[in-house]
């Protein structure tokens, strides 16, 4: 690096304060490699500039002192993009473009004035505030995604409550089985998604004691005793007022039920052919979408209850996840669902990560795979130099 130097400033131009500053802008490019936030591709790129901060190091005296310096507030903001803004798998997606561009700069500009790297900061601070609200709108809509999915599967719990419920274990023709389980209780999840999961709204009552009339009349019908017409009537009008009006492509779904009253009867909750099966668990099924959350792979213990519950409450905050290939990831905890305690956590794009109960991420936290992100109070470059002093410090005291 001295070598570097010198054939940069000219030959026996450097004093003994010259090349100690040649010794620590080398350690903070070292540190710089050593930093598990920041993104590998970053990490070479910012490596280039290596030489030319040497150089302003060694020309500018208050480099290392002056937390103002242009160049060096620069450099700290570069790393903090880096760190906040750069996807690996998708470099284009987030700020590396912009730190490639600053970074030609700076190897192509000859003078490397202040008021050039004042410039450069400009444009990057412009280039994070659109990432900013870009991240923002992303996160809002993977919440309301998220929001929807656990919405749709307790509606579908209450639903196969319900469909249980109103059917027992009485014995009716396959047409009524049928219906309830796809027709009517595809009907039942729509009326609670709009409804906002009521169940005690009239529309719910009725749709409940239409469903109970149903049922009794196909048990009429299944001992034998023929249904009368103005029953059948009434059945067919009130399911095409109520499942026809949500879901009118149903309509011939309603009318064939009524037509099948008749028919020789089986179980209203069967477990007898695959088919059936699949048909009513679909209904309690996750969206294909989106996996189910992780569940823990360990026992939990009473200390990540404690914490799970903590956990519940932190909403917002960002946490540090080791990866399967031992990288690590900033992640931000973005909604936690009260009534199934799954939290959604999200990168620095808005996009998720991964939907888990608040014990597998206190049980994470436990095991050192999960960390809370710190917030430090100064930036990575003074750090990096109070840790390098430290160090020379104690060599020399050693």
């Amino acid at each position: 690096q001295r070598r570097i130097i010198k054939s940069l400033v000219g030959r026996d131009k450097l004093d003994r304060r010259e090349e100690d500053v040649i010794d620590i802008v080398g350690m903070l490019f070292e540190a710089m490699l050593n930093e598990k936030l920041l993104p590998n591709a970053v990490k070479t790129l910012l490596s280039h500039l290596h030489t030319r901060y040497l150089k302003i190091a060694v020309q500018s005296h208050d480099f290392l002192e002056n937390t103002s310096h242009p160049a060096r507030r620069l450099f700290e903001r570069m790393l903090d993009a880096g760190i906040r803004w750069v996807r690996e798998d998708n470099l284009r997606a987030g700020i590396y473009p912009q730190l490639q561009a600053i970074v030609t700069g700076i190897l192509r500009h000859k003078t490397l004035e202040d008021e050039f790297f004042v410039e450069q900061l400009d444009s990057l601070k412009s280039a994070e505030q659109r990432l900013e609200q870009q991240s923002t709108a992303a996160e809002e809509r993977t919440l309301e995604t998220e929001r929807g999915r656990a919405r749709l599967e307790q509606a579908k719990q209450i639903v196969k409550q319900t469909i249980d419920d109103i059917g027992g274990e009485v014995q009716v023709s396959p047409g009524v089985v049928t219906f309830l389980s796809t027709t009517f209780a595809d009907y039942l999840t729509l009326l609670l998604l709009r409804t906002d999961l009521n169940t005690d709204s009239t529309q719910w009552s009725d749709a409940y004691s239409i469903g109970e009339a149903l049922v009794a009349a196909a048990v009429y019908a299944a001992k034998g005793q023929p249904v009368a017409k103005g029953m059948r009537e009434d059945l067919t009008k009130r399911l095409l007022g109520t499942v026809g009006s949500l879901i009118p492509h149903h309509e011939q779904n309603i009318r064939r039920v009524i037509e099948s009253l008749d028919k020789a009867p089986e179980r209203t909750a069967p477990a007898a052919t695959p088919s059936e099966d699949r048909k009513i668990e679909t209904k309690a099924k996750p969206a294909p979408a989106s996996p189910a959350p992780e569940s823990p792979e360990v026992d939990v213990t009473d200390q990540d209850l404690k914490l799970a519950d903590k956990l519940m409450r932190e909403a917002g905050n960002w946490f540090v996840m080791k990866r399967g290939d031992d990288e690590e990831q900033t992640v931000k905890l973005l909604w936690v669902n009260p009534h199934t305690r799954n939290m959604l956590l999200v990168d620095q794009h808005g996009a998720k990560v991964a939907l888990m109960p608040a014990a597998s991420m206190a049980q994470k936290m436990r095991l050192g795979e999960v960390r809370p992100m710190e917030q430090e109070a100064s930036s990575f470059v003074a750090r990096s130099l109070r840790r390098i002093r430290r160090a020379l410090e104690d060599s020399v005291n050693g």
